[in-house]
Order: C-alpha cells, then structure tokens, then sequence
C-alpha cells in the first residue's frame, strides 16, 4: 500500500520478517533452515531484517520500573477479575470509579486501568474491534482522517525504495 501510493502508514516499524524459511532435521537432535523464497515489495525492496517505517512514528507508553512493579502488585493482587466477577455488566461509571480507586492505590495511569478493567470484562462476552481510547495509533489515525490533511500527508510520503536509496546515500563511505 505504501509503495503504490495508497496508505499513510502510522505506528511502529515492522518486525521485518521477509524470508520464508523450511528447517530439514538430521538426527533427533541437529537439523538445518534454508532460505526458500524472499518477499519483495512493489518498488523491490526486500524488508527482511529492515521492515518497514511508518510515515508516522506513533508508540505505545512503555512502563518505568516503578510503573512495572505496580502492575505486578496490581496482578498479584487479583483486583480486576474480583470487580468482574462482582460487576459482569459494569458500567462506563463503575469503570471509572473503580479505576480512580485502583489509581490511588497503585499510582498507574488511569487509561491504562480502564482499559485493563475493560480487557477483563470482554473476556465474558465478545470484544469490541477497537478501543479508540486506549489504541494511540488508531487514534492518531483517526485524528488524520479527520483533520482533512490525508491528501497532503500523502503527496509527501515515499516508497520503501526512495526510503532505501537515501539511507544508502547518507552512509559514510569506508576508507
């Protein structure tokens, strides 16, 4: 979609998988993977190992330390299924306040409550397709669409071979 001109990429680089690979055992314990085939793109580039960047960068909140050990606490302490199992139909309010409660106790950010909260939940009946409070790709996507400017984000996007031969072109030559 990219390289044809056709989509606005926004959120994280890709992993880069671009090979596909058979793996032959010999013996019970040794064996050996041969390449197969390689999966290029429209303008010929091959991603394997490289993937592909977005046109715009959008990451997901990492978690300090401290923010990690909290979460642990928060688990262990089996809070968020016990409000489930006492609330299957909670409401958009009892989410909220549950999650204020959890945010004085445990000092993590309340988007992240309410969505761990509304995780916990969709675990008894069907999940939504998406959560535009929580997904900040999704959201920042959206947030383009409806700022009108898709049009002129796209006339200055590049294909994945222009991305490739400017970096090839901004490597120092070796002496």
């Amino acid at each position: 979609m990219k390289d044809r001109g056709r989509a606005f990429l926004v959120g994280e680089k890709t992993f880069g998988k671009g090979s596909v690979q058979r793996i032959f055992p010999v013996g019970s314990n040794a064996g050996f993977r041969i390449t197969t085939a390689r999966y290029y793109t429209p303008s010929d580039v091959n991603i394997d190992k490289i993937g592909i960047p977005p046109d715009r960068e959008v990451l997901f909140p990492e978690f300090t330390n401290e923010e990690a050990e909290k979460l642990k606490e928060l688990i262990a302490a089996n809070a968020i299924p016990l409000f489930v199992e006492r609330n299957p139909k909670a409401t958009g309010a009892q989410i909220d306040n549950f999650a204020k409660e959890l945010n004085a106790k445990y000092s993590l950010d309340i988007v992240l409550l309410r969505r761990l909260i509304r995780n916990e939940l969709n675990r008894t009946e069907i999940a939504p397709v998406y959560d535009l409070e929580y997904d900040v790709q999704l959201l920042e996507a959206v947030n383009i669409i409806r700022n009108g400017n898709y049009f002129q984000l796209m006339k200055g996007s590049k294909t994945l071979k222009t991305l490739q031969e400017e970096a090839e072109t901004a490597l120092p030559l070796a002496s």
